[in-house]
């Protein structure tokens, strides 16, 4: 039934996931608007980069002792959040589902989210622009699914491929001065035509949050340097996309680059060539 204009989409049963997330929370006594700040979780997870692993890591501890055992040092971290996550997943949103994930496969349940609207942008060229919490359901087979498909975007060949190039630098983090370059392939002009502007603009666009991006005075003297004069309609969706999954990864306590979780597929659409 569905045709190049329409498309046709099947009901889907099972709870908003993100009603399913907070009441699973809720009942563990999970309250996430009390936990640490962001600022305290970024520098967190920043200082653990840099530390070795330990016989601790959940790799070699079931997730909820992991879970049990950090609960006490913070009332919500990335391990806590991620588990309620992967047990709404992984049960199909069954309060009593058996157990959780380790905590490496429910970070893949969540970047599998964001990895598919980097297939919808660049594989299909045809995504949806409207992918907010609300528009996700935890499944009882333990498949998220997608609804409400009411808002899409079409990319046509030649903004898609701009668009995928300035995913691949990002995601690689390549110099300022290629970074810039590819931006302005995309059709962002600025006032100054700066590198170093338009290089950490796409870096917040589409990459970690870092800590310095959380410093208002960052922010200030960034566009003290240069500023936008033009931004293209066609970047402006899949910025939009962005944000909202990089939201609701935040949100889940997961710090992902949407550019990074994307690569392969922009990849993927600068390797097919012009059609």
């Amino acid at each position: 039934l569905s045709t190049g204009r329409v498309l046709t989409l099947e009901y889907l049963p099972g709870p908003k996931l993100e009603g399913e997330m907070r009441r699973q929370m809720a009942e563990l006594g999970m309250r996430v608007d009390e936990s640490e700040s962001m600022r305290d979780w970024i520098q967190r997870l920043e200082a653990q980069t840099t530390q070795p692993a330990t016989e601790a890591d959940d790799d070699e501890r079931e997730p909820w002792r992991a879970w049990l055992g950090r609960v006490g040092a913070r009332v919500v971290g990335i391990d806590a959040a991620l588990w309620v996550v992967g047990k709404v997943l992984a049960t199909g949103g069954a309060a009593g589902g058996a157990g959780g994930l380790r905590t490496e496969e429910l970070r893949t349940c969540l970047h599998s989210l964001v990895e598919v609207h980097g297939f919808e942008i660049f594989v299909h060229g045809l995504f949806n622009a409207d992918p907010h919490p609300g528009n996700l359901i935890a499944m009882g087979d333990g498949k998220v699914g997608l609804i409400d498909y009411g808002q899409c975007k079409r990319l046509e060949e030649g903004p898609r491929r701009a668009i995928a190039e300035l995913m691949v630098k990002v995601a690689d983090d390549a110099p300022h001065a290629e970074v810039a370059a590819a931006f302005r392939r995309v059709g962002v002009r600025t006032e100054h035509g700066g590198d170093e502007f338009l290089g950490k603009m796409a870096r917040l666009m589409f990459g970690r949050v870092s800590v310095e991006m959380l410093e208002p005075k960052w922010h200030r003297d960034l566009h003290k340097t240069d500023k936008m004069t033009h931004y293209p309609p066609d970047l402006l969706m899949v910025h939009r996309v962005a944000l909202i999954l990089r939201g609701l990864s935040v949100a889940c306590r997961e710090n992902v680059s949407i550019a990074e979780l994307w690569r392969p597929h922009a990849a993927a659409a600068l390797d097919a060539g012009p059609d």
